[in-house]
């Protein structure tokens, strides 16, 4: 595996040229689209570029894949076996966001939630493999998005609350990353209930500001903070996972009130 390059800017591309090579080499008959969305793609493409921030933005990648009948358990080995070289590679793996799916997936039911939010994005994605875009045959409603939107946080808060409430079987820091990661999302998801729903994850923060108040958005800050600064204590990890819990309670009331 190469070693970082110099420019960070470069490391995007690099990984980009990895993951292409390695569909086509290992998983071309199986590939329907490999999807390149989010921020690199509005880099790529020179439109709202201040929000691309090398090594903070993700790389976000939605790979369908088509088993062609073969048995799922080899097809899922051969998979993991050409693509965790890439997905665990350190100099990778803070910035790929790397989505598998099997195209007996589709339709998604709207219970899916969050990937509802990721399936729209990547609809109108750029397709770097295959020979369409698979996503654009499935097209959400602002109403689909509030429903999925609602659900998400609801499902995301009670399962946030559960850890918190068996913390002796959970390691602190655990649970405060998944506080974290919960609280990003739960912030992406929230915008889209509110109808941004194009945004990238580096938009997010700037954004929300305009649709929450105050205590909330400093624990929104706060998740930036300690996922893309690194700068955080983990002295006193449940106190900010409470934060957490509040946060996302006040979303889903919020948004069924909103109903």
């Amino acid at each position: 595996m190469m070693s970082e390059p110099e420019d960070p800017k470069q490391l995007y591309i690099s990984l980009l040229d990895e993951i292409q090579a390695v569909v086509q080499d290992h998983l071309n008959l199986n590939t329907l689209s490999l999807i390149l969305y989010g921020s690199y793609l509005h880099e790529r493409k020179n439109l709202k570029s201040s929000k691309f921030l090398p090594l903070e933005s993700d790389l976000d990648l939605m790979l369908i894949l088509d088993t062609r009948n073969e048995n799922s358990a080899e097809f899922l080995r051969k998979t993991t076996e050409v693509l965790n070289p890439l997905i665990f590679e350190p100099s990778y793996a803070s910035i790929l966001d790397l989505n598998i799916m099997e195209v007996s997936d589709f339709p998604i039911p709207l219970g899916a939630s969050y990937n509802t939010l990721l399936l729209d994005a990547a609809s109108q994605g750029a397709l770097l493999f295959g020979k369409y875009n698979v996503l654009e045959k499935f097209t959400y409603s602002q109403e689909d998005i509030k429903t999925a939107s609602m659900y998400h946080i609801y499902n995301t808060w009670e399962n946030l609350k559960t850890n918190f409430l068996h913390r002796d079987m959970v390691r602190g820091s655990e649970l405060f990353w998944m506080g974290v990661d919960n609280v990003l999302e739960g912030a992406h998801t929230y915008c889209a209930w509110h109808g941004k729903r194009n945004l990238v994850r580096m938009e997010v923060v700037d954004e929300i500001t305009e649709i929450l108040k105050e205590p909330y958005i400093d624990t929104v800050k706060k998740a930036h903070q300690f996922r893309y600064e690194d700068n955080y204590d983990l002295q006193y990890p449940f106190k900010y996972v409470q934060e957490c819990l509040i946060l996302l309670r006040h979303m889903y009331y919020d948004m069924k009130n909103g109903f």
